[in-house]
């Protein structure tokens, strides 16, 4: 597997530029036993000869050279859902819609647990913004997903199938289910958000780590296809604007502000609309003249994206990098810790320092015996016996690593509902908002207050609790500004 790059942005030089380095590469280095099987946008995927892999790690223009390796889902046990209790949860949650805050009754413990703050109350209750992460779109990378299951109401499409000869839909049942904990209308937590399904597991639940960045890319495809969407229509929004068509474009010469020349999208965005309608930009030594950014609402060519990823193998620097680079460009991940009950820096995607990694607790705020632990593990959530939808529109109960994880996806979903973050002020807000509740039965084992110092982070004396994530502060903010629209 070999990531070939030019610098940290590589995903955004021009195509004719990495084509020649690729050429290059082929006709010079390659033998004829070596083949690419996939391309990425800086990168591609092949079968190489050892020697071949040398002289192409030893090239300054490629940051990498990794093997592939095997990656598996982290769930470790599933059963049946008895009718009734099915029956039960369809029948309870209904709510009323004109409420900014929504209850459901007779809701899973995981979704409860995290909407009741620090002390969990046990009444099945589940309080969500009615908002509920309606425009945000999260990819679940993993086995697929039922996109016709009740649970989904039309909020879940297919994105692409990386898996050879496997059918369009989800053969395993664990892609299903992550997608119900995040958006199931009854078991999941962000009701209204869009669930893409990007298949790189096979019906087993295995991969390998090169689907995964093939499944990352076509999410950064996505994401920037949907920003230049967004761009177009804010762009033909604000030119048929009144401020506009009342005014003489020359307007803006009287008006202008200086902009730092950058590589954001934010600016070439603005540098575009003004060369392409106005024509009043002026170059003064190392900046523009602009005065757009003061009519433009930058936030609405922002997509709100979120990957949820609950699988692992092996620490991968190629993934690593995969994600560091697709945060940079505004993407959020929540990340499964594993199951091994061991040290999760030593497993990707959870040793990724830019995605929030999840390890599993229980109804009575406990780790759970089989998660991953330490300094790379951001938050825990509920990930034992965790009920949520399955192939077939059915329903099981299942444990692992990979049902904590989308808790914590659900609940980014949720806060993206309400509010516009990047990647690092939801990680920060998140881990914030979070409570020092859950106790670590297996500290001597786990060593855990050796690599992470949780009463540094939570100023707390007990240092044997760890984050729980949580929407209480969440809701609690929704429901001040609904308070302050009726005293205005």
């Amino acid at each position: 597997m070999i990531g070939s790059d030019t610098g940290k942005d590589a995903y955004k030089e021009e195509e004719n530029v990495y084509t020649s380095i690729y050429e290059n590469m082929k006709n010079n280095v390659f033998t004829k036993q070596d083949k690419v099987v996939n391309k990425m946008r800086n990168g591609y995927i092949g079968i190489l000869c050892d020697k071949t892999a040398r002289i192409i790690e030893n090239d300054p223009l490629v940051e990498l050279v990794e093997r592939d390796r095997e990656v598996v889902i982290n769930s470790i046990v599933d059963s049946k859902v008895p009718y009734f209790k099915v029956k039960d949860l369809f029948f309870e949650s209904k709510n009323n819609e004109d409420e900014i805050i929504l209850t459901q009754m007779n809701a899973p413990w995981g979704i409860t647990r995290i909407s009741d703050g620090e002390k969990y109350s046990f009444k099945s209750l589940y309080k969500y913004p009615s908002s509920a992460g309606e425009g945000v779109d999260v990819y679940i990378i993993d086995t697929g997903i039922e996109i016709d299951h009740p649970e989904f109401k039309g909020r879940a499409k297919w994105g692409i199938n990386l898996i050879e000869k496997s059918p369009d839909t989800d053969e395993n049942g664990h892609g299903t289910h992550c997608a119900g904990v995040i958006a199931g209308k009854n078991v999941g937590i962000s009701k209204k958000a869009n669930l893409i399904a990007v298949k790189a597991l096979n019906k087993a639940g295995i991969g390998m780590i090169s689907r995964l960045l093939l499944g990352i890319d076509y999410v950064i495809r996505e994401h920037s296809k949907k920003i230049d969407e967004m761009s177009e229509i804010t762009r033909k929004k604000f030119l048929n604007s009144v401020k506009i068509r009342n005014r003489n474009p020359k307007m803006f010469k009287k008006h202008r502000v200086p902009v730092e020349i950058d590589e954001s999208e934010e600016y070439q965005f603005i540098k575009e609309i003004n060369e392409a309608d106005f024509q009043v930009i002026e170059k003064d030594k190392d900046k523009f003249l602009t005065s757009l950014e003061e009519y433009m609402n930058i936030e609405e060519i922002k997509p709100k994206t979120v990957v949820s990823m609950s699988v692992g193998g092996l620490r991968s620097k190629a993934m690593e990098f995969t994600i560091d680079y697709a945060t940079m460009l505004g993407i959020h991940f929540s990340v499964a810790a594993g199951n091994d009950h061991e040290d999760a820096c030593l497993y990707s995607p959870g040793s990724s320092k830019n995605a929030l990694t999840v390890g599993a607790s229980t109804q009575y705020d406990k780790i759970a015996f089989f998660s991953n632990w330490g300094s790379c593990v951001d938050l825990f959530a509920p990930g034992f016996e965790i009920l949520s939808s399955w192939i077939n529109k059915d329903y099981r109960v299942v444990s692992g690593t990979s049902m904590a994880a989308p808790h914590v996806t659900g609940v980014m979903a949720l806060y993206l509902g309400e509010n516009s973050y990047s990647p690092k002020q939801l990680y920060n807000r998140l881990i914030r908002d979070s409570y020092g509740v859950i106790e670590d039965e297996d500290a001597e084992i786990t060593s855990f207050q050796e690599i992470w110092p949780i009463s540094l982070l939570f100023d707390k004396e007990n240092t044997n609790n760890f984050p729980l994530v949580s929407t209480k502060k969440l809701l609690g903010r929704v429901n001040k500004r609904k308070l302050q629209k009726v005293q205005k």
